[in-house]
């Protein structure tokens, strides 16, 4: 059975929301996870240094979520299957490490191998297909 491309929208939007959603809460509650990431004594230097680490990534992750959305709503890559496939399977997982993350307060330096391996992907094969698509229309229009 092949998957269809109509089929997989409303999932795909889920989980980038899920994600998103996640990755805001995340930014709003991380005071334990900067804390976990710090020996047991510290000083104001030391927090405010992986407190801003941790909003770095987090907006990050947050701003490549924003990228897929955009070639998500734009239709480049909303009826690809490959790319929906790419995103749900990478997405949900990364929507489960996160809220463990979140739950269990690790430490900022796991969210960043969360990000690396379940943000980076998607959004560059978004960024990549919208380049595609838009030199591949701009060439044909000359």
């Amino acid at each position: 059975m092949a998957f269809q491309a109509d089929s997989l929208i409303p999932a795909r939007f889920l989980i980038l929301l899920a994600n998103l959603i996640i990755l805001i809460l995340a930014l709003w509650t991380r005071d334990g996870n900067v804390v976990s990431s710090l020996p047991y004594e510290f000083d104001e230097e030391e927090y405010y240094f992986k407190d801003r680490e941790l909003i770095v990534g987090l907006s990050l992750g947050i701003a490549f979520i924003g990228v897929e959305f955009i070639g998500f709503f734009s239709g480049v890559s909303m009826f690809k299957p490959s790319i929906g496939l790419l995103s749900i399977f990478l997405h949900g997982l990364s929507c489960v490490l996160t809220s463990q993350w979140l739950i269990h307060s690790w430490q900022a330096s796991s969210y960043w191998l969360i990000f690396g391996a379940f943000s980076i992907l998607p959004a560059a094969v978004e960024s990549i297909n919208m380049i595609c698509i838009l030199t591949g229309a701009i060439i044909k229009e000359l």
